[in-house]
């Protein structure tokens, strides 16, 4: 189950090209896309989180296909005001001469 919802993910992250999605699902997908984004496999997640809840809204980040960062409820604003600040120093840095 856990590889074929980070193939989906992956696949949906790619799709996007960088852009936001909202994922909606039960505690098994959420416990395995939580677990590839801390760098760990379901059985060593299932250690420290015994239980994830089905109502619960968590922000993971996505970098070169890749699922890199769990971030809470608590802290999604933080993450995406980095995200902002990032695209805006990204916006600010002169065109590259392809254009």
């Amino acid at each position: 189950m856990s590889a074929r919802v980070i193939a989906a993910v992956e696949r949906i992250a790619a799709a996007r090209d960088g852009g936001r999605f909202l994922i909606v699902s039960h505690g098994g997908p959420i416990r395995a896309i939580h677990a590839a984004a801390l760098g760990l496999g379901v059985d060593a997640y299932r250690r420290i989180r015994p239980v994830e809840p089905n109502a619960r809204l968590s922000a993971v980040c996505v970098e070169d296909g890749a699922l890199t960062e769990l971030c809470p409820a608590g802290r999604i604003d933080e993450l995406l005001e980095r995200d902002q600040e990032e695209r805006r120093k990204a916006a600010a840095q002169p065109p590259s001469p392809a254009g």
